[in-house]
């Protein structure tokens, strides 16, 4: 039986299969088309890596600037709320320290002159003046009545406030302007109290003369009966003097009183 033979020898390999077919040692040339085609792809792909890339910078760049303004801006402002909180909370307790010293202040002060204004009205008024004197029995010697308040009228009172100043200490603890208010008040009550004397004095002065003209003129010291009056007829005018003058006097020395509660600070 004949074989027929193609022009083209094809080797088979020991299981009769036809190997894969072999390259020729001369490749074939690359057509310009495909080559045109396939360049646009490549220079697609590397825009799309550097666009990646960029966006991954972008990305970062952001987190840099976000993590900056808020190192620079947010911390900083919430710091600084922070801060104005506590600076608020700190005036508000300075703000109620202040109102309780001054009120411990204005407290200390009153009780300050409140202790001068009795200490003078003690020493400079005769506040703790003599009590009246007894009519003695029948055939015994009295005893002449010693004026009363006359030696508050011959005093100087000016000068007397003026030594209780220097003697009271706790006026050191008063404010300057305070003190400065004081002894302001003080110099002008000093010179009132000039006008109150005199007047008083003469007052106080005048009461012997009217006695001697009208012993009704002044009021009988007591319930006496009236031979006890007709004994003591003398007696009783140096009483009735001694009560009027007393009256003055005490009327004087609560005139100062007065005046020296004026330097105590209102409520």
């Amino acid at each position: 039986m004949s074989h027929e033979f193609r022009g083209d020898i094809v080797n088979l390999d020991e299981n009769g299969a036809r190997p894969e077919q072999q390259l020729s040692a001369n490749p074939a040339p690359i057509n310009s088309d495909h080559l045109q085609s396939v360049l646009p792809t490549q220079k697609g792909n590397q825009v799309d890596v550097w666009l990646q890339r960029a966006s991954h910078l972008s990305q970062f760049g952001l987190f840099i600037f976000t993590a900056l303004a808020i190192y620079f801006t947010v911390i900083p402002l919430y710091q600084k709320a922070l801060l104005d909180e506590a600076i608020a909370r700190k005036e508000i307790e300075l703000k109620e320290a202040n109102a309780a010293r001054e009120k411990a202040y204005s407290h200390l002060r009153f009780f300050i002159l409140s202790q001068f204004v009795f200490r003078a009205g003690s020493l400079c008024t005769g506040l703790l003046w003599q009590p009246p004197p007894k009519l003695e029995p029948l055939g015994k010697p009295s005893l002449p009545i010693k004026p009363s308040f006359a030696e508050l009228l011959e005093s100087d009172v000016p000068a007397c406030l003026t030594r209780v100043v220097e003697e009271h200490t706790p006026l050191k603890d008063l404010r300057p302007e305070d003190r400065k208010l004081f002894d302001e008040s003080l110099l002008a009550l000093s010179g009132d109290l000039l006008n109150i004397r005199q007047s008083a004095k003469a007052e106080y002065d005048e009461v012997p003369k009217r006695a001697a003209v009208d012993r009704n003129a002044l009021s009988p010291p007591g319930e006496l009966g009236e031979e006890e009056l007709t004994a003591y007829q003398k007696r009783v005018r140096d009483l009735s003097i001694w009560k009027e003058q007393s009256r003055i006097g005490a009327a004087y020395g609560k005139a100062i009183r007065e005046r020296l509660m004026t330097l105590l600070p209102k409520k």
